[in-house]
């Protein structure tokens, strides 16, 4: 990816406004991330308004949960996939399940997608009949 930017190179103002919105693509509140973090809703504000500087974890927060890395974040680069609500609710579903299960899940996964490419999302439902 090329050289990581220096702090001074940093454009705190347009991160704090990428952050912000990263956040609204995800559909979360800054009441939300904060009781993530620990922290208030006006930190949060002011650190999306670039009044106040950003913590690491706070910055390493926005990162796993928009699925980048520090780089990638602070650049502006890959930020054209966010997970949103629904990405959230699959993932939790997921991490629920027992090792056999989340192997099912990912059999039917493979499946859909290649049923998918091939011709549709009909074709999907029926072979799912056969797991």
């Amino acid at each position: 990816m090329g050289t990581a930017a220096g702090i001074e190179e940093i454009d705190f103002a347009a991160l704090g406004k990428r952050l912000k919105a990263l956040r609204k693509k995800a559909g979360l509140t800054q009441g939300q991330v904060a009781s993530e973090l620990g922290v208030t809703s006006g930190y949060v504000s002011n650190v999306e308004n670039n009044h106040m500087a950003m913590s690491i974890r706070f910055l390493a927060w926005y990162g796993q949960m928009a699925g980048m890395t520090l780089d990638e974040l602070i650049d502006g680069k890959n930020s054209q996939y966010v997970p949103d609500k629904l990405d959230r609710e699959i993932l939790e579903a997921y991490h629920q399940l027992s090792l056999p299960n989340r192997e099912l899940m990912n059999r039917l996964l493979a499946l859909m997608l290649e049923n998918h490419k091939e011709s549709g999302v009909g074709a999907a439902a029926e072979q799912m009949e056969e797991i």
